[in-house]
């Protein structure tokens, strides 16, 4: 990667930092988007984005909140968890063809990579965001595959897949 490359990735993220503690609630390390402005202004970032949408009188939601907020907190910097309530921006769920909540979606940029409807574990939600994280980073599956059956590092793994 370039320099200048480098340069611009940093403060665009430096910026999607500013634009957190600007607009939007960050709460338990999911941060809480009220309007589509301020979901917008994630979607530069170079991180992976995951976005949960749910709406406070749904159940499977209220169940999966913990879990969410937790995995968001494990990846802090390194993934952007964004939270968005149907009911205050109908127009942003609808943007994304959400029909049925809880939905996590996936975002590199402004396309779904990645989707799950329906109640997530802990797990599953990490295993998500690890795996979008990876694909980022440009960790190769063979790598992947080394770290579930536990050979060494990741860094390691990652360098002798590429012929380090």
């Amino acid at each position: 990667m370039s320099r200048n490359t480098k340069k611009q990735r940093t403060k665009k993220s430096n910026r999607s930092r500013q634009a957190v503690n600007k607009a939007s609630i960050q709460k338990d390390g999911a941060i809480h988007v009220r309007s589509i402005e301020e979901f917008e202004r994630f979607l530069d970032d170079p991180r992976p984005v995951l976005v949960d949408f749910w709406a406070p009188w749904c159940g499977p939601c209220k169940t999966m909140a913990p879990h969410f907020d937790k995995v968001a907190k494990d990846f802090e910097d390194q993934v952007i968890f964004l939270k968005v309530d149907t009911e205050k921006t109908p127009d942003l769920a609808t943007s994304f063809g959400i029909r049925s909540i809880p939905t996590i979606i996936a975002l590199e940029g402004t396309q779904v990579v990645n989707s799950n409807v329906g109640l997530m574990s802990e797990d599953s939600l990490a295993r998500m965001a690890r795996k979008e994280l990876d694909k980022s980073q440009g960790v190769t599956l063979g790598a992947r595959i080394g770290r579930l059956f536990g050979r060494g590092q990741d860094k390691d793994l990652t360098q002798q897949s590429m012929g380090a």
